[in-house]
């Protein structure tokens, strides 16, 4: 049976010069679900930005909070949503330092220029506050992610949490990319993406919100059911 996944993302507010950037890149809103297309890149970068695009147009631009997760038995989207509002009404703004593009393994992602520890507190408080909606994952599922070779500490993760990637393995970063293995086209995106965020790139991000996104059925874009602003600025 296909169940909805949910996931809490950071993603910018509608319409900011991030949200624009970002969505125009990876070919979708989130918000709209409008299909986009960047201007300006050479037949060369559109043709290698569409062969890395499957896994952030679907996901949409944003950065992982608490990963994507079916709702356990006896919990409903409407205790979510009332959970993250009052969750968000707790939680003050944080100013990021500028973000730069950056090679994560081997796909291309927008990442602090900096240390910011207190993104990594809010990632922290919503992978633990919102783990009593996830339903467990399958054999299947785990075994999946161990695919990629984990560490003990990792694979501990993934069995208490559902992801191997959350508390001190978490990284801030917005996804611009898929697995890219070609050094040499990594390298071509990466300077097209610099090149691109350059006017844009001393400017700090304010994460003044927390949004609730869903696939509704496996495979379906995500996209925004709610955001959930923060009261304290």
């Amino acid at each position: 049976m296909n169940r909805p996944r949910y996931a809490i993302y950071f993603v910018p507010e509608e319409g900011t010069s991030l949200d624009q950037f970002g969505a125009s890149w990876v070919g979708r809103s989130c918000f709209t679900g409008r299909h986009l297309v960047p201007s300006g890149l050479t037949p060369e970068i559109e043709t290698l930005r569409l062969k890395y695009l499957a896994d952030p147009h679907r996901y949409g631009f944003h950065a992982t909070l608490k990963p994507p997760f079916a709702l356990a038995n006896g919990l409903s989207k409407k205790q979510l949503l009332d959970a993250l509002s009052e969750f968000a009404r707790q939680q003050t703004l944080i100013a990021l330092p500028p973000l730069a593009v950056r090679t994560l393994g081997n796909f291309i992602a927008l990442v602090p220029s900096a240390e910011a520890p207190l993104i990594h507190r809010l990632a922290e408080a919503c992978v633990c506050r919102f783990d009593e909606f996830r339903a467990r994952p399958s054999q299947d599922e785990l075994n999946r992610r161990r695919a990629a070779k984990l560490t003990l500490r990792q694979d501990t993760y993934l069995q208490t949490w559902g992801y191997p990637y959350v508390l001190d393995e978490f990284r801030f970063h917005m996804t611009l990319t898929g697995r890219i293995d070609s050094d040499e086209e990594r390298g071509v995106l990466q300077e097209a993406l610099q090149s691109l965020w350059h006017s844009m790139s001393s400017q700090p991000v304010l994460v003044d919100a927390v949004t609730l996104l869903v696939e509704e059925a496996k495979g379906d874009d995500f996209y925004v059911l709610e955001r959930f602003s923060f009261a304290k600025r």
